[in-house]
C-alpha cells in the first residue's frame, strides 16, 4: 500500500484522479467503486448517501451517487461508464463507514461496465497515482484523517471533481 500524507492508496486499484475514486475490477467482470481516502478526508463526515437505481446506465463523468455532509453536497463522479449492478446498502443505514473504510465496506457501487477496455487506458495505476496525490495533497495542505467513530473532520474546501 502507498501513503502520501497520510493518505492511503492500494496498489491493486484504478483511480480516476481527477474524481477522487477508485476502481477495483472484480473476477465476475463488475467494477466496484469507491471513494478514495483524500475524496472522504475533502468531504468531511458523511451523513448521508443517495444512489443511482439499480439498472441505470451512468456515463463516464456522471454522478452515480450524491454524498451530503455537514457542509457541502456533491456527486460522487464515476470515472467509468457502466450500469449500476449493485449498490452498498450498508450507507444508507451507516453513512460514516465511508471516512472509517473508504477501500473495504465503504465501497458505493457496482457497475457492469460497458467500456472498461476502454476507460482502463484513461485511469492511473502505481506510481503514476502516488505521483499525482503527491503534489495535489502538498498543494491543498491536504493530511488524511480517518476517525473510528465515523465523526471525520468538515473541511472548508474546493468541489474538485466530486
Amino acid at each position: 500500500m502507498a501513503t502520501v500524507n497520510a493518505c492511503d492508496f492500494p496498489e491493486e486499484l484504478w483511480y480516476g484522479l481527477e474524481e477522487n475514486c477508485w476502481v477495483r475490477a472484480d473476477a465476475d467482470g463488475c467494477l466496484t467503486v469507491g471513494l478514495t481516502d483524500p475524496g472522504q478526508t475533502k468531504a468531511g463526515r458523511i451523513l448521508v448517501v443517495t444512489f443511482r437505481p439499480v439498472g441505470k446506465f451512468v456515463q463516464r463523468g456522471k454522478g452515480g451517487a450524491v454524498l451530503e455532509s455537514s457542509k457541502w453536497v456533491g456527486r460522487l463522479v464515476l470515472p467509468v461508464s457502466g450500469t449500476v449492478a449493485t449498490v452498498n446498502s450498508l450507507l444508507t443505514r451507516d453513512p460514516g463507514v465511508v471516512n472509517r473504510d473508504p477501500y473495504g465496506e465503504g465501497w458505493f457501487l457496482r457497475l457492469e461496465p460497458s467500456r472498461w477496455e476502454i476507460e482502463r487506458g484513461i485511469l492511473a495505476k502505481g506510481p503514476q497515482v502516488v505521483t499525482y496525490y503527491r503534489e495535489k495533497l502538498v498543494q491543498e495542505g491536504l493530511t488524511c484523517v480517518r476517525c473510528a467513530d465515523g465523526m471525520a473532520p468538515d473541511h472548508e474546501w474546493k468541489k474538485v471533481g466530486m
